[in-house]
């Protein structure tokens, strides 16, 4: 089982990790802790990258058939 949550660190340092009840009994687990860049010029640099991200542009195309189709078929009453 794999987990990931994006938690705000609070000014003493100090994280408390609630695990879920599927793994209460574990005796270990494995915990990773990621820096994240959330600054705009890191924003912007994944979203230049994913302009040429090859599995990010075909799940866009994907995306794009599924609106033409709805709205092809008036399925856009609603908003």
């Amino acid at each position: 089982m794999s987990i990931e949550q994006i938690v705000d660190v609070p000014a003493n340092g100090k994280l408390t990790i609630q695990l879920p009840s599927s793994l209460k009994d574990r005796k270990r687990v494995k915990l990773i802790i990621n820096d994240i860049e959330d600054t705009l010029e890191n924003k912007i640099s994944l979203l230049k990258a994913a302009c040429n991200d090859k599995d990010f542009l075909t799940d866009m195309q994907e995306v794009n058939k599924d609106f033409e189709f709805v709205e092809s078929n008036n399925q856009f009453t609603n908003c």
